[in-house]
């Protein structure tokens, strides 16, 4: 409400417990633009969060990125070493993406392990090593590094050119 108050344009979507309908409607009443019930499916949220952001007149997102010679294109989930494609498993494919996305800042393990899995899925503690292990392996020499911060996670270097929009 403080917000619609101070007539910040922000899209907002609040996260209630399945069932809550008085709260929804209350929040929505408020100002909030949407809803989602937890527990939920992470896509489902970044979903919801690209529409908010398309309906606000944004976009929703960048579909191709340059990190060093890497080329990595959301829409067509395609991963390029100047023209030669990179094989990247579904998973190493959204480690990548989220890194790529907050590049240069701080990534824990447990933000990237709710990024590739939902809500009813298991991964053994070490999965995220193991596709971080992986990922260094097969984005050797594109200039895209992955550092680790001891006790804390994971951040993609960003190369001098930075991460940037490409047109490809």
């Amino acid at each position: 409400r403080g917000l619609r108050q101070r007539r910040v344009r922000l899209p907002v979507l609040i996260v209630t417990d399945a069932g809550a309908a008085d709260t929804r409607i209350a929040a929505i009443d408020a100002g909030a633009d949407d809803h989602l019930d937890a527990p939920f499916d992470p896509r489902e949220l970044v979903a919801r969060c690209r529409a908010l952001v398309r309906r606000n007149g944004g976009t929703s997102r960048v579909d191709v990125v340059t990190c060093g010679e890497l080329v990595i294109d959301s829409r067509k989930r395609e991963v390029r070493h100047g023209s030669v494609p990179v094989d990247l498993t579904p998973r190493e494919w959204s480690i990548l993406e989220y890194l790529v996305l907050n590049a240069g800042t701080a990534v824990t393990k447990e933000r990237l392990l709710r990024a590739i899995t939902g809500f009813e899925e298991q991964l053994a503690p070490n999965a995220i090593e193991v596709y971080v292990s992986r990922l260094r392996t097969k984005l050797a020499g594109t200039g895209a590094r992955i550092s680790t911060l001891r006790g804390v996670g994971y951040r993609l270097e960003q190369p001098e050119e930075s991460v940037e929009p490409a047109s490809w």
